[in-house]
């Protein structure tokens, strides 16, 4: 894995609760921070494709792999959030389509 060199300030309080979650998790500090730093990407990723989805501005293969999960992992979480699922038949084909030719939807 290439990784990049990223140096990161935080205010005194935050640093000491990283270094408290640290220890009691039995990890460095930069383990933990590089952790916790790549599932807030990840929950932001489901956060904005789920937006994006519920305004309408993209189609349910689309988002879901803006979120980086697949279909049915998207749908369910939609339906954890309490969002219902808006899946036209031309999305279904367009989807499909995507399929056939090798993409993922």
């Amino acid at each position: 894995m290439v990784s990049e060199y990223l140096p990161v300030r935080l205010p005194k309080e935050e640093a000491k609760l990283l270094e408290e979650e640290a220890k009691r998790e039995n990890l460095k500090k930069s383990v933990l921070a590089r952790k916790l730093i790549i599932e807030a990407l990840h929950k932001r990723r489901i956060e904005n494709a789920v937006k994006e989805y519920v305004d309408g501005k993209c189609s349910l293969g689309y988002a879901a792999r803006v979120a980086g999960l697949d279909i049915r992992d998207f749908i369910s979480e939609l339906i954890k959030r309490g969002h219902t699922i808006k899946y036209e038949i031309e999305e279904y084909l367009e989807d499909m389509r995507a399929v056939d030719e090798g993409h993922s939807p």
